[in-house]
């Protein structure tokens, strides 16, 4: 995949991570429960703000990574194919996250 394809992929990635932490904390402010145990622990020992903060900075800082891995030259054509598909995966996952997650903030 192009350097360009991949560059839209990682800042697509990147606003979903927004769009989510927006979305679980307006849910969570008008009562809504976080389902998912990891982040709810998160939330529980650092507080809301702090935890998404946390959790989203990790997330992007592991997209990026993945963005270096996938554009660097050292790495088998094998290799490459395989971390874009993780990639793709994490995208997939976090739109349909958001379109969960948008759908029960409008209904509120």
């Amino acid at each position: 995949m192009e350097t360009f394809g991949l560059r839209l992929l990682l800042i697509l990635f990147i606003l979903l991570q927004f769009g989510d932490a927006l979305s679980t904390y307006i849910m969570l402010s008008f009562g809504g429960e976080e389902l998912n145990p990891i982040v709810r622990y998160f939330f529980e020992k650092l507080g809301i703000i702090p935890g998404l903060l946390i959790l989203k900075t990790v997330a992007i800082l592991s997209a990026v990574v993945f963005y270096v891995v996938l554009t660097g030259n050292k790495v088998s054509s094998r290799r490459k194919k395989i971390y874009s598909i993780v990639f793709f995966i994490l995208i997939f996952m976090y739109i349909a996250v958001n379109v969960h997650n948008w759908y029960l903030v409008l209904q509120i």
